[in-house]
């Protein structure tokens, strides 16, 4: 295993017609340009978002295409493959314009999950994150001030990794394994009382909850969603309604206890994009963004019309839910918007559109706690493999 840490090359920034597109305020804007938000075009007289797109360092599109991890209050962590068949990971700093990276390569690894350390308070240069792979559990870190990796062998089966809480309490990562030579039943969370390296056994103890078999989760694929609470050790879990048995529900793993909540529309439902946002879980179920007000109590909050059980299908910025269909809905009086474009737009401007919508329905929408209430993350459109879109939603 090595690593890539360093800048990139400066980052394309371009529009989905491959004209160039300043990033809002950015250095060295040529405002003879076109944008997104001029006109543009004959026949129109429409407003189009702004998007930056900014290249992944050493992207080879003959080798995989990038998917988003999650945004961060500092940044956004996103993954392509390498030349080994192995997983890269990177964390952009601020806009893709900047082109200011940090990378990590895996080698042959390629993790079942990978996720940030610390969503919710990140500091500005530190590049962190937990992965779970087949036959190692590892956590890798720059410019924390402490070692740059950790590395436990999986002898818990360890399928998905989850952050504890940062904020005010701080624990170590919820772990979603096995137990013995099991592929994928129990919970586990480290209270941080373990000393070394070594077997991530020695992390993960003893699972949480009864061990019967009817409150285990059945197999890799019983999960559709998982989120460790910020503020507190409390870890929430969507399962699934296999053909093995299960259902979907809720469970609520803290201390050693687990409790279990049904969810709006029955015991096989789709589940996805849990967050935390404004101290309370929000999910998405069905085509439905809910919040979750106490045990077992859920408020339909908005509409999310594509993809069920994609990442990043919403989330949460300024007070609205800013969903994958280009749609943010208020949450406080359900107003709903189009926030990528507005009255008639030119034939140039109608294909913009049309690929950053292709983007976010098959990479999803990704927001930053702590950039601009404006500002949301994509995947590249097909027009440009490789990199991350940053979106200056209309407001």
């Amino acid at each position: 295993m090595h690593s890539i840490l360093g800048r990139a090359p400066r980052a394309l920034v371009m529009t989905a017609m491959a004209l160039a597109v300043a990033a809002c305020g950015g250095a060295g804007e040529d405002e003879d340009e076109p944008q997104w938000g001029d006109s543009g075009g004959s026949g129109g007289s429409g407003e189009v978002a702004r998007v930056t797109y900014g290249t992944v360092p050493n992207y080879s599109a003959s080798v995989s295409n990038v998917q988003i991890v999650a945004a961060t209050n500092r940044g956004l962590y996103v993954t392509d493959e390498n030349s080994q068949g192995g997983m890269r990971v990177h964390k952009l700093h601020g806009n893709p314009a900047s082109g200011d990276w940090s990378s990590m390569d895996l080698g042959t690894v390629w993790p079942y999950t990978v996720v940030p350390t610390n969503r919710y308070s990140e500091a500005d240069r530190v590049f962190s994150f937990y992965y779970a792979a087949s036959s190692r559990v590892g956590q890798y870190n720059a410019n924390t001030g402490g070692p740059a990796t950790y590395l436990w062998t999986n002898d818990r089966y360890i399928r998905t990794i989850e952050p504890g809480p940062r904020q005010g309490t701080f624990t170590g990562p919820w772990g979603l394994g096995g137990s013995g030579n099991s592929d994928y039943n129990f919970v586990y969370h480290d209270d941080v009382s373990y000393t070394g390296s070594g077997a991530v056994s020695n992390m993960f103890t003893n699972p949480i909850g009864p061990s019967s078999t009817t409150n285990t989760i059945q197999a890799y694929y019983g999960i559709q969603g998982v989120l460790g609470r910020p503020d507190s050790p409390e870890l929430f879990v969507a399962t699934a309604a296999l053909s093995g048995g299960g259902a979907s529900e809720l469970r609520v793993y803290s201390g050693s206890t687990m409790t279990r909540e049904a969810l709006p529309g029955g015991t096989s439902v789709s589940v996805s994009s849990l967050q935390w946002y404004d101290g309370k879980l929000w999910l998405r179920i069905g085509d439905r963004v809910y919040r979750r007000d106490g045990p077992g109590v859920f408020v339909s909050k908005a509409q999310v019309s594509l993809a069920l059980g994609m990442l990043g299908s919403f989330c949460i910025k300024g007070g609205e839910i800013i969903g994958s269909d280009g749609y943010a809905t208020r949450i406080s009086d359900g107003n709903r918007r189009n926030y990528l474009s507005r009255g008639t737009l030119s034939a140039s401007q109608s294909i913009q559109v049309a690929l950053v919508q292709g983007s976010l329905g098959g990479a999803g929408v990704f927001c930053s706690p702590d950039n601009s209430a404006s500002i949301i993350y994509t995947a590249g459109d097909s027009q440009h493999p490789g990199t991350v879109a940053m979106i200056e939603i209309l407001q």
